[in-house]
């Protein structure tokens, strides 16, 4: 339903619409989508609940933030979508997240690890190949506003607990980004799953050690 109503001497219309059972659509589905905003004199405002990312693929979205979106390869659960259209600034349209997993923008340095941090290959004997970092088991916000996005996600980075934040500054798919990871008490393993992300160097120095292990706190920014 759409209705008027007063809010603080200030008149407003209350948005509530929920997805009709289709046995009885006189009753809303039970688990079904359900939508909840506002419209007043600052904007429309619409937040959106029981959602999942199969039902929001690339060409669900605005169509200036198709590329990044697709770049970003999510999977997973929504916990809420929301769209803020003022009548006057930017747009800003969000999708809360949980138990997902997403792509960072970036591919793996190196398809080997050096000899001493046991180098994998395939069964032509050259090094596997490694897909791009990929994000799992994380929960937090993604944030399309304006002319960029914005993510700010807890969760694994392959076996790397983090925190990251992640700013596209621009809407293609080939715009800058900055990307800043935090970990604390990481249990560094003799055989680490980020050595292919790592720079040469740092392989290099874990390699002279032979696979050391240890506890590990960083902040990292790739940009």
């Amino acid at each position: 339903a759409v209705v008027p109503r007063d809010d603080a001497g200030e008149r407003v219309w209350a948005i509530d619409l929920h997805e009709a059972d289709p046995v009885d659509p006189t009753r809303s589905l039970e688990g079904g989508i359900a939508v909840a905003g506002r419209f007043d004199e600052d904007g429309l405002t619409l937040s959106m609940t029981r959602v999942s990312l199969e039902d929001w693929p690339a060409g669900a979205v605005p169509s200036r933030y198709r590329d990044v979106f697709a770049l970003l390869g999510l999977e997973g659960q929504i916990t809420r979508t929301y769209l803020d259209l003022p009548w006057e600034g930017d747009v800003e349209a969000g999708i809360v997240l949980s138990d997902v997993s997403m792509t960072l923008p970036f591919e793996a340095r190196h398809a080997g690890r050096p000899s001493g941090l046991g180098a994998e290959a395939s069964s032509a004997g050259a090094p596997a190949a490694v897909e791009p970092m990929r994000l799992t088991r994380s929960g937090g916000t993604v944030r399309f506003v304006g002319a960029g996005v914005r993510a700010e996600l807890n969760g694994w980075v392959e076996d790397l607990p983090y925190r990251v934040t992640l700013d596209y500054l621009g809407l293609e798919a080939d715009s800058p980004f900055r990307c800043q990871m935090s970990t604390l008490g990481y249990q560094l393993s003799p055989e680490p799953r980020l050595v292919p992300f790592l720079p040469r160097e740092v392989m290099d120095r874990l390699a002279d050690f032979r696979g050391p292990t240890g506890v590990v706190d960083a902040d990292v920014v790739i940009e």
